[in-house]
């Protein structure tokens, strides 16, 4: 090879070698513009992007039981004066818990009530009227049967049902005091106008009861005591007893057909 053609092979291989790093360096900026553009999309449509894992470079994903923990961390469940409060036999309230925004709701009572047992608090007593409006519109009329009870009602009313029952009977169908969702100001007995099968099982085959039965969790009420529940809930089935916790839990629980104690995980083995 001569030496001009020596030298101008080497100067063709000499620029060949110069645009290697260019070239390099432009695509690895074009992958991060792309990358860049993308990761702006997800942010700007309000989704999170979640790390990879060092081991499989995929992204995070929780399962159902991981969501189902997240949905119950959500929920105050301790606290008596919380919409979401759980009170039962083995969870009892204070003696001295009495709700602070107790109101009388806009609904008719049966004839008899007690002056207590006319109260509920204030947010369950706006979702009260409102299903009872709604019911109204299909034909349904609506009568609280009992609301609040304090401890001392409460307590009156278990050592009537035990003389009657004895203990063990009581306790299926009567909560002592300081273990009844009455306390709470959230708990309410419904019947219809007619007071047909009051406190009575066969209140579920009731219009009135059948009613509330589908509708209830759409204003925040939830079937307490359900049947086939009996040894999670320690009562007996009550289709008339429900218990305000507001609609996007009542919803949840409706859905999934299951007590309070089952859906926050309390059941004791």
């Amino acid at each position: 090879m001569s030496k001009q053609k020596k030298s101008m092979y080497l100067n063709k291989k000499r620029k060949r070698i110069k645009k290697g790093p260019v070239i390099l360096a432009g695509l690895c900026a074009l992958l991060l513009l792309v990358s860049g553009v993308s990761a702006w999309q997800t942010w700007n449509k309000g989704e999170t992007i979640l790390p990879l894992t060092s081991d499989e470079e995929k992204p995070q994903v929780l399962d159902d039981s991981d969501k189902q923990k997240n949905e119950v961390s959500e929920y105050d469940i301790d606290t008596p004066a919380s919409i979401t409060a759980i009170i039962n036999k083995q969870r009892p309230f204070p003696s001295d818990y009495e709700p602070s925004d107790l109101v009388v709701p806009n609904i008719a009572m049966r004839d008899n009530i007690s002056g207590d047992e006319q109260y509920v608090r204030a947010q369950a007593a706006t979702a009260l009227e409102a299903m009872t409006s709604a019911a109204a519109n299909e034909g349904i009329a609506l009568l609280l049967g009992s609301g609040y009870r304090s401890y001392a009602l409460q307590e009156s009313l278990f050592a009537s049902y035990e003389e009657i029952s004895g203990t063990e009977a009581a306790n299926q169908y009567s909560a002592r005091a300081g273990q009844s969702e009455h306390q709470t100001g959230l708990a309410v007995d419904l019947v219809g106008d007619d007071m047909s099968c009051y406190l009575e099982i066969c209140f579920e085959e009731t219009p009135t009861g059948q009613w509330l039965a589908s509708h209830a969790h759409e204003y925040g009420f939830i079937l307490r005591f359900k049947k086939g529940k009996e040894s999670i809930t320690g009562y007996q089935y009550e289709p008339w007893h429900f218990r305000y916790v507001g609609p996007e839990l009542a919803k949840a629980i409706h859905e999934k057909n299951v007590t309070m104690e089952e859906y926050f995980d309390l059941v004791q083995g």
